[in-house]
This record gives C-alpha cells, sequence and structure tokens, in this order.
C-alpha cells in the first residue's frame, strides 16, 4: 500500500549601605509567591542585588537604574533570568495607601524594564508599603529594591528542553521539538501495519523520495528541502515525538476535519464536530491528536500562532464537553501541510482546517 503525501513547509535594590542583606532576603514574600516560596526554595546559577533606588520626591534617578539595567542584561544574554521588584515607601496612618505608593514605586521601575525590551513574565512585582523601613533617614525610606536571579537549568518556552541547549527559545507551546529545541516542520515514518508491503511517496518541490523500510524516517524541513531517510531514531526519541501512535501503531484510527473562518467552526462542520464528540463520549481511553493548519494568506508567523489556536479551540471543545481521554496532545503545523497546494499569499478555505485524529 502507497500513501502519497504532498508537503509544501522563557531586585531587591539593596543600598543596603550594607543592610542586612539575608534578613531582607528572608522576608516574607507577596501572597502569591508565599505558596510554593519560589525565590527561597529554587537554586540559582546567582542572585545579584543592587543598591536601593531612592525616590527623591517622588522621582527616580534614571542613572542609576540605567546601570542596573546594563548589568541584568549582560547576564540575560547567556542566562534565563527572573526580577524582584519590591517597593517601600515612608510610614504613613493608612496601610493601604502607603502599599498603594510603594507599588507605584516598584511599577516605575517595572516600566522602565519593559521600555528595554523585558519580558513581563519575567518581573515579580511586590509592594511592602512602609513595613520595611531600613533607613533612619525618612526620605531613604521611600525606595525600589531590585534583585536579580538567575535561574539554574530554565525551559523558558516549557518544550523540554533547557535554555541552554536551546537553539530556538520562542517555541509556540504544546509543538513537539527536537533535542536541540527547534520544531519539526514535519516528521515522516513509516511504522509496521502488519502489511506485505508498506511505502510512504514524499513530494517537495520537483524532488520525490519514497520510503519503504519500517522505523525510517524523513525530516522535512521546508518546501523543496528534505532530509535523507534515516534509520537512527531511538524508541526514547519515538516515543517522545509520536507518543501513544508508535505503543499502538498497529491500531485503526478515525479521523475527523473541521474547516475555520479565522477561529469559527464553520457552520458544515458542526455536524462533524457533534459526531465527533459523540464518539468521544463512547470510551475514556482515546488517544486524540489535534493538528492546526492554514492557508498561505498572512506571514509564516501569524499562521503558526492562528494555527495553534485552532487546535487549542478543538481541544478546549473536547474539555467542555466533559470528555475522558487516555491523551490529548495539539500540533501547530501553519501552512506547511496544506491539503490543497497553492503558492504564498492564497486563500484557500480547504486549507483553514483542524484535523482530529482518534485511537
Amino acid at each position: 500500500m502507497k500513501i502519497k503525501i504532498t508537503l509544501i513547509f522563557i531586585i531587591f535594590f539593596l543600598s543596603l549601605n550594607h543592610l542586612f542583606a539575608d534578613i531582607y532576603d528572608e522576608y516574607k514574600l507577596n501572597e502569591s509567591l508565599n505558596k510554593k516560596n519560589y525565590f527561597m526554595s529554587n537554586d540559582f546559577d546567582a542572585i545579584v542585588r543592587f543598591n536601593a533606588l531612592l525616590f527623591d520626591n517622588d522621582s527616580l534617578d534614571n542613572t542609576a537604574l540605567q546601570k542596573i539595567i546594563k548589568k541584568i542584561k549582560s547576564y540575560q544574554e547567556k542566562k534565563e533570568i527572573l526580577i524582584s521588584i519590591i517597593g517601600h515607601t515612608t510610614d504613613v496612618k493608612d496601610a493601604n495607601e502607603s502599599k498603594k505608593i510603594a507599588m507605584g514605586y516598584a511599577q516605575s521601575v517595572q516600566e522602565y524594564l519593559l521600555n528595554e525590551g523585558f519580558d513581563k513574565k519575567l518581573i515579580v512585582l511586590e509592594s511592602r508599603g512602609s513595613k520595611d523601613p531600613r533607613f533612619s533617614d525618612a526620605t531613604q525610606s521611600k525606595r525600589v529594591m531590585v534583585t536579580l536571579y538567575v535561574k539554574k537549568d530554565a525551559d523558558l518556552d516549557n518544550d523540554g528542553v533547557v535554555n541552554k541547549l536551546d537553539s530556538c527559545p520562542n517555541t509556540v507551546a504544546n509543538v513537539k521539538v527536537s533535542k536541540n529545541g527547534c520544531k519539526f516542520n514535519t516528521v515522516v515514518m513509516l511504522l509496521d501495519n502488519n502489511k506485505g508491503h508498506n511505502a510512504i511517496v514524499l513530494t517537495t518541490g520537483g524532488s520525490q523520495l519514497e520510503i519503504n523500510k519500517v522505523n525510517t524516517y524523513v525530516v522535512v524541513k521546508s518546501s523543496s528541502e528534505m532530509s535523507e531517510i534515516k534509520d537512527d531514531m531511538s524508541e526514547e526519541e519515538k516515543k517522545r515525538l509520536f507518543g501513544n501512535v508508535v505503543e499502538n501503531k498497529a491500531a485503526k484510527f478515525t479521523k475527523f476535519i473541521l474547516y475555520f473562518n479565522k477561529l469559527d467552526i464553520l457552520e458544515s462542520s458542526k455536524k462533524e464536530l457533534k459526531i465527533m464528540l459523540d464518539l468521544l463520549s463512547q470510551r475514556s481511553d482515546y488517544y486524540i491528536k489535534i493538528i492546526g493548519h492554514t492557508d498561505t494568506k498572512g506571514s509564516f508567523k501569524i499562521n503558526d500562532a492562528l494555527s495553534q489556536k485552532r487546535a487549542q479551540k478543538v481541544k478546549g471543545l473536547i474539555n467542555n464537553a466533559n470528555i475522558k481521554y487516555l491523551q490529548i496532545d495539539i500540533e501547530a503545523y501553519g501552512e506547511y501541510d496544506l491539503a490543497v497546494k497553492t503558492t504564498d499569499n492564497i486563500v484557500e478555505s480547504l486549507n483553514r482546517r483542524t484535523e482530529i485524529f482518534i485511537h
């Protein structure tokens, strides 16, 4: 049997004038962090404390802040970081007002960091109001403390590959990646289905390749480039990439296709959606794979994100229907696996789809 596949393709600002640095670290963190006590319970490659940023007449010393930003950037080029920004102020009668003022100081520093290109999710804000007046001089209590935490073996994009080994550190969530952290555009492997002869014919550009030996595979890199046939994939790597498909390779699967306009499922696909949900409701041991696709209209980056959202939309519909399953995986192919081959920047409704494979 021959299957023809056409492939087009992640502060405490201490002037501490040497001011009890260790005690300061042990101060109770805000409520969200206390649940995991993150900064105190994790191991870091380095913790860098900076001198306090003082707010003189409620204005910030930009020169001192620029020195801090420069230091942080020197670490960020090589490591994943977290930045703690803690606001303080002088004693006022209203504790809530004190916390509000101190948070305003912290947010001012955060705004500078965001304008310098730092990711907001790497910054942790906290206001201690007037609870920690470390200085006898009241004017020095109006301050922000910044601490830089350099994380160990971090994985910023949560793809299973730590940053120091990740050549693609901004991979979209839930996309399968290789050992270097980069997305496989397409990996095609021939599995045994207990038939006398199996083959997969791949066509990219003007070249054609036939995979006819079980457990051999090809990596398709673009619409005009693919690797030679390989046979060196370990069982561990195979399981990581294909999950239960490998473990149940002889099992039959049911395939559904839902067509989209942007993020809306077309009315013509609503019946197919109902049939799929009815099938899934019959058992709780299904393996489900959802693959989002787009046409070639728009940029590669936009289409990768859109296909991810389409796959997530279908996953959400399954979960909202209280479907029980063994496992569910989603992938985003963007415009790399067109149902109808077109040139770039072409609207094609049959390519705006999500495929659902149920084993």
